[in-house]
């Protein structure tokens, strides 16, 4: 039999009330909170500069990565848009290739993950594992080492390749024991880096970067962690900018450099885009370095040449001519298409300027 521990006398009553009267003190304070107007906390942030954020990101990319002309603006914007992917309908790839080992390809992709929103970085990977992981989470995906698994897999190529139009960025899988079909999202910004070129209906879907290493006397500063640590205030106000910006987005239609179609200009109108939004100087930026990566602005020579084949076929109204009379007609036409057709000669150099002879038309 156990025996209640009696409390020595006045303990019970003095604790009970004491109890109550924290109690009461708990509730009366508890009201005076609720009574008391809280603090707003919802005031609108400040703009961000956008201007001087992009700027931020091309000193920085020029600091730590020997790149060609224009690539560090390229990947400034890239970064923007990696943030508002959403508020477009093409997502293009941002691609690093280069001719040897040790270009920086891996030290750009670990600045970038530093920066976009939700970043994975793998150096392997599979099919069902990047359509499972996006569908999932949308995630910025970073891939590299694609040289040394991507060969003859063109599940994966497809896959990759499927993620870069939002109206067909979907596949299709049977699932569970009753199979099921279902559908898997792929619709996520990619960055991806390989030695040697990209498969065609890659390249075709990417913002290429072709990467060297570093040139004689370039001061290169070496990507350490603290180095990336400090990136989290660029990765913040890069959020913030979004935010701000991706309404304005949605409705952009920017104007695309004269002679960019199709995939083309799918794949530079997000940046152009983005570049409008920030202000006039990134605007022109943005157009001329598209014009400078690219190097498609103006058609190939033969196709320029088809070109000219028309115009004459259409002036002279009829649908057969003799090759010489063709190219007669060919030779008076404009400065530009004599150096299209010195191009299409073998002998003598290309450089030069030689009147159009039946064997290139041929």
């Amino acid at each position: 039999m156990t025996h209640k521990k009696e409390a020595p006398a006045g303990q019970g009553k003095g604790q009970k009330d004491q109890k109550k009267k924290l109690h009461n003190n708990s509730i009366r304070h508890k009201k005076k909170e609720e009574k008391k107007p809280k603090k707003k906390t919802d005031a609108p942030p400040i703009p961000v500069d956008g201007k001087q954020l992009l700027d931020n990101l091309v000193a920085l990319f020029c600091r730590h990565l020997s790149l060609p002309e224009g690539a560090a603006e390229a990947m400034a914007l890239w970064v923007a848009f990696a943030w508002t992917f959403d508020a477009f309908d093409a997502s293009p790839r941002l691609a690093f290739t280069s001719p040897l080992p040790e270009c920086g390809k891996t030290t750009a992709l670990t600045l970038l993950a530093g920066l976009v929103p939700r970043s994975i970085a793998v150096s392997n990977t599979t099919s069902p594992a990047i359509f499972r992981l996006i569908d999932k989470e949308p995630c910025t995906l970073i891939i590299d080492e694609a040289d040394t698994f991507m060969q003859q897999r063109d599940e994966l190529a497809g896959i990759l390749n499927s993620g870069h139009a939002r109206a067909t960025a979907n596949i299709l899988r049977c699932v569970g024991d009753s199979h099921e079909p279902r559908s898997f999202s792929t619709w996520a910004p990619l960055v991806i880096a390989r030695i040697g070129a990209l498969d065609p209906a890659l390249e075709s879907r990417s913002i290429v970067i072709e990467m060297q290493r570093d040139g004689p006397g370039e001061r290169i500063e070496r990507v350490t962690s603290t180095v990336v640590s400090d990136l989290e205030p660029l990765h913040d106000r890069l959020e913030l900018w979004a935010q701000q910006h991706v309404d304005e987005l949605r409705e952009a239609d920017p104007k695309i450099p004269e002679g960019f179609r199709g995939r083309l200009a799918d794949n530079w109108r997000p940046l152009i885009a983005i570049a409008e939004a920030v202000c006039t100087s990134w605007l022109d930026r943005a157009r001329a370095i598209a014009k400078q990566l690219t190097g498609e602005i103006e058609p190939p020579d033969a196709i320029r040449l088809l070109g000219s084949i028309k115009r004459v076929f259409d002036q002279k109204g009829t649908d057969k001519l003799r090759s010489s009379d063709l190219c007669n007609a060919l030779n008076r036409h404009s400065p530009d298409d004599i150096q299209i057709r010195g191009n299409l000669t073998t002998d003598p150099p290309p450089s030069e300027r030689h009147p159009v002879c039946s064997h290139p038309v041929a």
